[in-house]
């Protein structure tokens, strides 16, 4: 295309953005923000607002506000469904000073996604992202860090709310992602996600939730990468699959302590390497089950524990190797093996209580 046919396409575009722009106050389901922007604008391309929340006021329910430029846009509250977007290359941040990053209060059937964004705790920070209430926050291609006294991801809701977070880093934060809800089962999924240098990595200390975490990465925590404690009465379901989890204190931790508390968990596919005091781990009053299937536990301080007479792990086609303890059941613990399994080279290799027949 010549350089005047591309100058009068481009003007051609350029009027009927303009000819279409809404008036400011009228909202409209697609609205902009840039570094340039002003927040007493219309929110449109050709008038961007400066802050996140300016845009999603003029922003109908459903609708997208889309980054224009690098700058940051400033913490935010959503009321509806919504879509804040900064494509790829863009820098969209959230610098907190007080309180949360981004806090999603939106209605039961309301869907919030929150994609390319990084949000960075200056001071007094508490959190960087949390959903408190809507039907699903989705959390895509995003940085959280330094929430050093919170959580990068906190899932608050009384009801139910489904969390799905995707190729995204949290970091340095006190947890990574807590899971504290009180409300209705709800279904997490993290995907693809790294969860680094948070003293916890997930922890599940609230009501009914499954929780998904797949061909993701926990590493370089001081506590557990992984630790589920539901309330009394309630249970959490748990897949881990095609993961890392490497270099923490407890890798995964599943520990009911409360009464009638059950954790049904299952490990496959990943690798539990490097944690100080153990690798898997079911310690339960309450019950905890835990099938753990072609993993490599290796250069742990134990690879596989069992203890309390609530705790069962089922094992089957690991290597289980270079551990201080490769395999232990304490305490009228159940440690049944699939077997399939290597073990090779533990200071002290232990042994299971059982089998289980493969059909």
């Amino acid at each position: 295309m010549s350089i005047a046919r591309r100058f009068s396409a481009f003007a051609a575009l350029a009027a009927t953005t303009i000819a279409f722009a809404s008036p400011a106050g009228a909202a409209q389901q697609r609205s902009f923000v840039g570094s340039l922007g002003l927040d007493t604008n219309a929110c449109t391309l050709a008038a961007p607002c400066r802050s996140f929340g300016a845009a999603i006021a003029q922003t109908l329910a459903g609708g997208e506000v889309i980054v224009l430029d690098s700058a940051g846009y400033g913490p935010v509250t959503i009321n509806q469904a919504i879509s804040l977007i900064a494509p790829p290359g863009v820098y969209a941040g959230i610098s907190v000073f007080a309180g949360a990053g981004v806090t999603v209060n939106a209605g039961s059937s309301d869907v919030v996604a929150l994609r390319g964004l990084s949000i960075n705790n200056v001071s007094a920070g508490t959190d960087g992202i949390v959903a408190a209430s809507g039907l699903r926050v989705m959390i895509d291609r995003c940085a959280i860090s330094g929430f050093s006294a919170g959580n990068g991801i906190s899932l608050t809701t009384p009801l139910f709310t489904d969390l799905d977070v995707t190729d995204t880093l949290v970091r340095d934060n006190k947890i990574g992602v807590q899971l504290s809800h009180p409300g209705f089962l709800s279904q997490v999924t993290l995907s693809r996600v790294r969860i680094e240098s948070n003293p916890t990595g997930v922890e599940v200390s609230g009501s009914s939730v499954f929780v998904r975490l797949i061909d993701s990465t926990i590493t370089n925590g001081s506590g557990d990468a992984v630790h589920i404690n539901p309330v009394a009465g309630k249970t959490v379901r748990f897949d881990i699959q095609r993961g890392e989890i490497i270099g923490n204190n407890v890798a995964v931790n599943a520990a009911p302590f409360n009464a009638g508390a059950i954790v049904f968990g299952s490990i496959a596919d990943t690798l539990v390497s490097e944690n100080g005091s153990f690798g898997i781990v079911a310690n339960a009053t309450g019950t905890a089950t835990l099938y753990v299937t072609n993993c490599i536990i290796r250069y742990n301080g134990s690879g596989l524990r069992a203890q309390q007479p609530g705790a069962t792990i089922v094992f089957r086609n690991n290597v289980i190797a270079d551990n201080g303890f490769g395999i232990a059941a304490v305490g009228g613990a159940a440690l049944l093996t699939g077997l399939g399994n290597t073990m090779y080279n533990n200071a002290t290799p232990g042994a299971p209580t059982g089998t289980v027949s493969p059909i």
